[in-house]
């Protein structure tokens, strides 16, 4: 009898230990999926050189990232046509495209300029279906979340945001600590990353010599 009654405890103490056990399996499942992406990963790291095809009458184009404060960074772009400063605000909510403009040379940062965009970019929560529309109505939704992609300068894993307005769609592809790596207007590939690297300290951004030698060192061979 005693030894039938410890058989009946030892098989109940190995089922509560099996529950335990399938329990915390499941939990550590349900917290892994539910791990909120931190937005600011897909922000690009200060002072990155990013070389991409396209551009201006298919040359190529460089884009330069400066950190301005921890709570704005601008991308310089550079082709053959002409230069573009893009200044943007990164928050725990959004990354929103606050100024654009033309230039011929660079400054460090241009928040002494009126700011004449208002453009959400990305926003939370960063999972498959947030959407939101802008001013100008330009529709944007995340439409894959650690979606492969592959560009000259290798594989990434990205978010994929696709942005609808009237005709046109396009699928942009964001990467964690280097930001967009691949663009798709209406299926085709409207631009990619070739390369990437980390800027010269002693490169002048304001002086033109200095960004006629990074076309030729850039663009030269794309």
């Amino acid at each position: 009898m005693n030894i039938l009654v410890n058989t009946k405890k030892r098989y109940i103490i190995l089922l509560l230990g099996l529950s335990i056990l399938l329990s915390s399996c499941l939990n550590d499942t349900i917290n892994t999926n539910n791990t909120k992406i931190n937005i600011k990963d897909y922000v690009p790291k200060n002072n990155l050189v990013k070389v991409f095809n396209g551009g201006f009458e298919g040359y190529g184009k460089i884009y330069i990232v400066n950190k301005i404060n921890e709570n704005m960074y601008q991308i310089n772009q550079i082709d053959y046509g002409t230069g573009l400063v893009s200044i943007y605000e990164k928050t725990n909510d959004y990354i929103k495209l606050i100024y654009r403009s033309e230039v011929d040379s660079f400054d460090k940062n241009y928040l002494n300029k009126k700011l004449n965009k208002n453009d959400i970019v990305l926003q939370t929560p960063i999972k498959v279906g947030t959407n939101w529309k802008n001013e100008d109505n330009t529709k944007y939704e995340i439409t894959g979340v650690d979606v492969d992609v592959n560009t000259p300068s290798g594989y990434y894993s990205t978010l994929e945001v696709t942005i609808r307005k009237n005709d046109i769609e396009i699928k942009k592809y964001y990467a964690k600590g280097i930001g967009l790596v691949k663009s798709i207007s209406n299926g085709h590939v409207n631009e990619e990353l070739v390369k990437i690297e980390t800027l010269d300290s002693k490169v002048i951004l304001n002086s033109i010599k200095e960004l006629n030698n990074l076309l030729v060192k850039y663009l030269g061979d794309i």
